[in-house]
């Protein structure tokens, strides 16, 4: 199911919907980090910026940005 379909069941009460959505946002934001990390002996750069568009303090990402610039 896709993450958007489950916040609407959650908002509707379902809390199974609720679970399977926390466990989806781990997921994505785990893979985030190990993106963020893993590239950075080769790209560090590169692993900046995806650590930069992964980090939330206020709760909401920010608009990202393109990782490599249009040839």
């Amino acid at each position: 199911m896709r993450p958007w379909d489950l916040a609407r069941a959650e908002r509707g009460g379902d809390v199974t919907a609720g679970r399977r959505l926390d466990s989806a946002i781990t997921a994505l934001l785990t893979a985030c980090r190990v993106l963020s990390t893993e590239p950075t002996p080769f790209l560090p750069t590169l692993a900046t910026k995806i650590s930069a568009q992964c980090v939330t303090l206020t709760g909401q990402l920010s608009r990202p940005q393109p990782l490599f610039p249009r040839l």
